[in-house]
């Protein structure tokens, strides 16, 4: 054999050694890619750069031990390693060290209690991991303090008014597929207190306000996001101002009914504390009059 044959065979015997150790001693786990969104990142970080997507259904080599709390190492292929999240791979079996062979569950369960007697272990962790922030879906109850405006009897006016309503943000809420999408729909019981201010009398009726953006992520954290969005908005209003009749003491009802199409542009944080979402929202409305708006959310997974 030659000596540039013999150099050849050395280099490919050594680098498969090196591959076999590498993926049989560091990564000890057999997963298959089960999730919606299996993104390999390329550090432990939701807003890491996505390497590649792995093949759903295909069987991969995981770390044994978890990284930032959500992740696994994962050997992709050769010179591609990275991070995916621990909701989107299913773990099947450990590589046994001695045979190259995966444990049994039977053999799991004997290894733990062993380990357990001798207090190596001192809780388990039973409950079953949630999905990245960032793909979870969250509804529940929303405030937002508008600075309300509109062109009413003659004039242009406005008033702070305190909205109460339903509130549904994330991943496959209104809209299937990979994107968020943040919804609105909120209501106001009364009417503004400058129609008491003009005709000296009572005013009533209810204002319907609804909102919904595409939202896209500036910072994406385990347990923080920063986004904004832009979409359409609709308000709809129903009130009934008393007036005065001329030369009398008495009053008339006299209904308001007015209807706007407009967009909105919003910017907020969501904070997820275990299965609750705490959300603060800045809006800026643009229809027939352009107004702000500021949004507080208690939301809940679903």
């Amino acid at each position: 054999m030659s000596l540039s044959g013999t150099f050849g065979l050395r280099f490919f015997l050594s680098f498969f050694f090196a591959f076999w150790t590498h993926a049989q001693t560091s990564y000890s786990l057999k997963a298959k890619a089960s999730g919606e969104y299996p993104y390999v990142y390329q550090s432990p970080d939701f807003n890491a750069p996505i390497l590649t997507e792995l093949e759903r259904g295909k069987v991969y080599f995981l770390s044994s031990k978890k990284v930032a709390n959500y992740f696994y190492k994962v050997f992709v292929k050769p010179g591609l390693e990275g991070y995916v999240s621990d909701v989107e791979v299913e773990v099947q079996a450990a590589v046994s060290s001695r045979d190259n062979t995966p444990t049994t569950k039977t053999q799991n369960k004997k290894r733990f209690n062993a380990l357990k007697k001798k207090d190596r272990f001192s809780k388990v962790q039973t409950s079953k991991p949630s999905k990245p922030f960032y793909m979870q879906k969250y509804r529940g109850l929303s405030l937002e303090s508008i600075q309300y405006t509109e062109d009413t009897m003659g004039s242009v006016r406005s008033a702070p008014l305190t909205f109460i309503g339903f509130r549904m943000s994330g991943y496959d809420t209104l809209v299937s597929g990979e994107m968020s999408t943040d919804a609105n729909i909120l209501l106001y019981l009364n009417a503004p207190n400058y129609y008491k201010k003009v005709t000296d009398n009572e005013a009533k009726g209810w204002i319907l306000h609804s909102s919904y953006t595409y939202d896209t992520y500036l910072k994406r954290g385990a347990n923080f996001l920063l986004s904004y969005g832009f979409g359409p908005m609709f308000r709809f209003s129903h009130l009934v101002v008393q007036l005065k009749k001329p030369n009398s003491n008495f009053t008339v009802d006299y209904p308001m009914d007015d209807m706007a199409l407009g967009i909105v542009l919003r910017l907020g944080a969501a904070f997820r504390i275990q299965k609750i979402s705490l959300r603060s929202d800045i809006k800026y409305y643009w229809e027939k009059q352009r107004y702000f708006a500021l949004n507080l959310g208690t939301l809940y997974e679903f």
